[in-house]
């Protein structure tokens, strides 16, 4: 039985196939001798043809960015798409304060085999991504946040050589910039059409001795929803208006005991998870326990903790 797994950027398949296109040759009969009227306008039509100029674009130039979105249906959001739905094509346009910004991805599995733990709807992972340019092309990156460390210090500089960011797909420019937003365009498919969540490999270890690859030919984007009124009032009556609110965020980490821990070099693991005990018990912070048991000063208690200086 043949098992198909598809993300809304991800379609399986067991096996590729690959197509030869032959060209066939052949030679130009010489005249008769003999003919000398023959002989002269076979050697005039090549000054004909050289009196030719050519026609269109030359060779190598970059079409306008109206030229390449000419008649496609515009769907606006956090990005402008176009698209032509009879060449199922999907370009995408990336503003230039757009460039090398974080942006959230976040990956859902779309459909499955609903077995072996290959399910519809599962979520999948979620990581901070950039949008690079390198010369004429747009490479989507995965930033790494596994590994990380304070900015400015040899251990910072040690973990960017050591753990780098992960190129996930690359698109080459379409066109050339747009004239008065100087956006680039590309094709989206070549950027997010990938076996992203690795199926291909979960997909050969359920179903031994079948293999599986993942085949970008048949994969597309199937579907494009986008909310951009729904993400312009978040950022707008959310994002850009939230302010912290030190007071309250003292407040519950004070009565948090989650930093015991902390306390832990100097007053010991048994003694600190009594005093947690206690200030549960008690309804007391942490804070207040170990400052009445006298188990150390204020100075000492802000300076281990640091929470509260």
């Amino acid at each position: 039985m043949r098992k198909r797994v598809s993300l809304w950027w991800v379609v399986l398949v067991s096996s590729l196939c690959a197509g030869l296109a032959l060209t066939d040759t052949s030679s130009a009969q010489q005249p008769p001798a003999g003919h000398p009227q023959t002989d002269a306008a076979a050697q005039a039509a090549p000054k004909a043809d050289e009196t030719k100029k050519p026609e269109g674009p030359k060779p190598g130039e970059e079409k306008t960015f109206d030229e390449v979105v000419k008649d496609m249906e515009v769907k606006k959001g956090l990005f402008t798409f176009y698209y032509k739905a009879d060449e199922n094509k999907l370009l995408m346009e990336i503003l230039p304060e757009q460039l090398d910004k974080l942006f959230l991805f976040a990956g859902t599995l779309e459909q499955a085999v609903g077995e072996r733990g290959l399910y519809a709807s599962q979520v999948g992972d979620d990581f901070p991504v950039v949008f690079h340019r390198v010369g004429k092309s747009i490479e989507w990156i995965e930033k790494n946040t596994l590994f990380t460390a304070a900015a400015g210090t040899p251990a910072a500089r040690y973990t960017a050589r050591s753990f780098a960011d992960a190129i996930h797909g690359s698109a080459k420019f379409l066109s050339k910039p747009h004239p008065e937003r100087k956006s680039i365009l590309v094709d989206a498919s070549e950027l997010f059409v990938s076996d992203l969540p690795g199926l291909a490999n979960a997909l050969t270890q359920v179903y031994q001795p079948s293999s599986y690859r993942f085949d970008k030919n048949s994969s597309r984007i199937e579907s494009l929803k986008l909310s951009h009124e729904m993400i312009r009032q978040f950022a707008e009556k959310c994002v850009a208006i939230i302010e912290a609110n030190p007071k309250k965020l003292k407040e519950h980490l004070e009565n948090s005991t989650a930093y015991a821990t902390l306390l832990n070099p100097v007053i010991g693991y048994d003694v600190a998870s009594a005093c947690v005990k206690e200030a549960v018990k008690t309804d007391k912070t942490l804070r207040e326990v170990v400052l009445a048991q006298k188990l150390l000063t204020e100075k000492e208690f802000d300076r281990m903790t640091g929470f509260f200086k």
